[in-house]
């Protein structure tokens, strides 16, 4: 059998090409490299973060504090509203005798 070229059509074979083995290690390489992209840019995104100055490091803590105050503001309104359904909950006179129990 003679060797392929680049590109070259196998003719015992019509259902696909064979490729010579410089093209299928360039198309193994391109695959691999898709693999290994979500390890760059992690990487890359580290190696900022590590030279980036000390303001931005401190705006981005501060931001990101800001945007996280919402929910526990949130989480203390329903905290208040619970309370104060749990005790519309039982009539006066249970709330004056619970008063009275922990008074003495």
């Amino acid at each position: 059998m003679i060797p392929l070229c680049r590109g070259q059509w196998n003719r015992s074979r019509s259902e696909r090409p064979v490729l010579a083995h410089a093209e299928r290690v360039r198309i193994g390489r391109s695959q691999r490299f898709e693999q290994a992209r979500p390890f760059l840019v992690l990487g890359l995104a580290l190696a900022a973060w590590l030279v980036a100055p000390i303001a931005v490091k401190t705006a981005a803590r501060a931001s990101f504090f800001e945007m996280t105050a919402p929910v526990v503001a949130a989480s203390s309104y329903v905290n208040d509203l619970q309370k104060f359904w749990a005790l519309r909950l039982h009539s006066k006179d249970e709330l004056i005798e619970a008063g009275r129990d922990m008074a003495g």
